[in-house]
């Protein structure tokens, strides 16, 4: 376990409860990111936050450590691995004296439920839309659905879903458990403050990216949900029909490589870029005039979000959760797999700034409702009753 500046020995106010978040990994991912934003803005008055992380990547520790917050890695290896990492989580809540493990992700939820057994309170964030989307006829899928009830039945966490999309998925598989909707959110003020200290131009220059191209980004990891295969496709249509285009896609994973292939196959060239993972999204938003966002399905999308902090007009489906964050004020919409429709939002989008500006400005307004603050003052109030 990675050494963390931990309470043991440390005196605290009788009144602050010690809250230890669980999650997968500290990749550049939303869920990720929203742990990150959420232990910077707890009120260190009443709660004390620990960030425990069960296997690697760790893009995020460091800023999380920087804020003075302790990050353990607990070592997971998979599946087998179960039993160990329990008692390694269940070894931390003892030492640190923990109150609430606030858990998330699936493998998380299912360590952090069994760890904290008879020593502390649960608080489970739902991220996915899981069972709705995955090969149900698997035995895979039916011992995850059955460790996940069987673990809520000995843990009895509160549950919060990052949308109403995820709230109605596990409430069609598990039943009604008294799921909250917590919506995702963002340090608003931040994340403007990090785009005002951005040279657009300079930033732009250095991806290659002319004056006239209109730049569009997709934030991604390659998996099938997001359709980089839609987009590719629709893409290459919309380049028949518009000014200069480039495409930015931020994100790594499995796909990746078939991917690369199809941009190949459509002949697409330097007109896309792939920009693998990246550590600062604020200069690629800053650097880009609109945002696309074809997903098959989506629990909320924060990358989304980030954009529309950042005043970007965007192209999205009909999918998930992410009506619930874009509106038409912010973004035209397309219905999923459709890739006609969706090349022509890109070329109406590309065409009109005047549209792209209207979009932009919505967006920026619209994203407000997603601040921090009010939504981690929601969260807070959970733990006390917890």
């Amino acid at each position: 376990m990675a050494p963390g500046c931990g309470t043991q020995g440390r005196s605290r106010a009788v009144d602050r409860r010690v809250v230890l978040t669980l999650v997968e990994s500290l990749r550049l991912g939303g869920a990720e990111r929203l742990v990150a934003t959420t232990v910077r803005r707890l009120d260190r008055e009443r709660f004390l936050p620990i960030v425990a992380y069960l296997h690697g990547p760790a893009d995020l520790a460091e800023g999380i450590r920087d804020g003075g917050v302790a990050v353990h890695e607990i070592g997971f290896r998979g599946p087998r691995d179960l039993p160990r990492a329990v008692r390694r989580v269940r070894a931390l809540v003892r030492r640190e004296r923990v109150d609430i493990v606030h858990t998330h992700l699936y493998f998380a939820n299912v360590v952090g439920r069994l760890a904290a057994a008879g020593l502390a309170r649960v608080v489970g964030t739902l991220h996915n839309p899981d069972y709705t989307y995955e090969a149900r006829s698997t035995p895979r899928f039916f011992v995850r659905k059955e460790l996940d009830r069987a673990t809520m039945a000995l843990a009895r966490p509160r549950l919060l879903a990052v949308s109403e999309e995820v709230r109605r998925d596990y409430e069609k598989h598990f039943g009604d458990r008294g799921v909250r909707v917590l919506h995702n959110y963002v340090d608003v003020a931040a994340l403007r403050a990090e785009l005002a200290g951005v040279d657009r131009d300079a930033e732009r220059r250095a991806w290659g990216l002319a004056r006239s191209d209109v730049v569009f980004l997709h934030v991604g990891r390659f998996h099938r949900q997001k359709a980089h295969d839609v987009l590719l496709r629709a893409f290459a249509e919309a380049l028949r029909d518009a000014p200069p285009l480039r495409l930015l896609l931020a994100g790594s994973g499995a796909l990746e490589p078939e991917m690369r292939a199809l941009a190949g196959d459509l002949d697409l060239g330097d007109r896309v870029l792939f920009l693998g993972s990246v550590a600062r999204m604020a200069p690629l938003y800053a650097a880009a005039d609109a945002f696309v966002f074809p997903s098959r399905y989506e629990a909320f999308g924060i990358a989304l979000l980030e954009a529309m902090v950042a005043g970007l007009p965007a192209a999205v489906t009909r999918a998930g959760g992410i009506p619930e964050v874009a509106t038409q004020e912010t973004a035209l919409f397309v219905d999923p797999e459709r890739v006609s429709p969706l090349a022509l939002a890109i070329v109406r989008l590309a065409r009109d700034a005047g549209l792209r500006a209207r979009l932009g400005a919505g967006a920026a307004r619209v994203a407000e409702r997603f601040d921090a603050p009010a939504w981690v003052s929601r969260l807070e109030a959970i733990y006390e009753e917890a």
